[in-house]
């Protein structure tokens, strides 16, 4: 479909790409951070429509595609780039996805598009496809871009190698599925409620000065702690987790 994707300027050589027909809780944020030497792509979206031949103009440079993790609203499209990355405890889901594992049973459905990819898709068909990873990706490792550098935090909790991107000299966090502005959801294929707690016990130190999430709007440090604060709060007294 044309126009299927949507491309906003986020500032500071970011820009966030969204499939605009998905529902927002499940269209991912797909973020391409420009480097002078190269681009990185964190995340790719469902790969039910090709981004790089609908978006042709971004790839330019060679571009290292990183999956946070490996669900299918972030993981679908990775299958197109020649350098893929991954933590290495989601690595097996790269290379044998399946419906369960990439946690689209249960969360595929009809309901979920306002229009739909191309003539004849059945959400009940749709599977990520095979991206064995090139490269694996482990907290403390850093990301030259060349002109840029990224920070790569291991965020366990909605998944075990969910990973993030920090980025110090212009103070930006980009935290996937760890933290963002709405329901966080750790209860999910291999959730961890515990490695959750912590995570955001460590995000809530970190002195970002915006914080570029899986899903929604961006926003800023103290927007950052207090989402951390509540799920924290929440979790420890066994209340299921509420964004407010």
């Amino acid at each position: 479909m044309e126009n299927w994707f949507q491309v906003t300027d986020a500032g500071r050589g970011v820009l966030r790409i969204q499939e605009r027909f998905i529902v927002p809780f499940v269209a991912c944020n797909i973020w391409l951070i420009k480097g002078e030497k190269r681009h990185l792509l964190l995340d790719s979206g469902t790969g039910l429509v090709s981004l790089k031949k609908s978006l042709p103009a971004l790839f330019d440079r060679p571009v290292v595609s990183v999956s946070s993790h490996t669900h299918f609203d972030h993981a679908g499209g990775a299958y197109e780039f020649e350098q893929r990355l991954v933590h290495e405890s989601e690595a097996r889901v790269m290379i044998s996805p399946d419906r369960d594992n990439t946690t689209v049973e249960g969360f595929m459905s009809a309901e979920l598009f306002e229009a739909l990819p191309f003539d004849g898709f059945d959400p009940d068909q749709y599977r990520v496809r095979p991206a064995p990873p090139t490269g694996l990706l482990a907290g403390g490792d850093v990301i030259d871009l060349g002109g840029r550098r990224l920070d790569v935090l291991h965020l366990p909790g909605h998944s075990p190698g969910l990973l993030g991107l920090y980025e110090e000299e212009n103070r930006i966090l980009f935290s996937s599925d760890a933290v963002y502005d709405g329901h966080l959801y750790d209860d999910v294929y291999h959730s961890d409620v515990k490695a959750y707690i912590a995570t955001m016990e460590r995000l809530s130190a970190i002195p970002a000065s915006v914080v570029h999430g899986g899903h929604f709007e961006s926003f800023g440090a103290e927007r950052l702690r207090t989402l951390a604060r509540s799920y924290i709060q929440s979790r420890k007294k066994g209340i299921p987790h509420a964004a407010r």
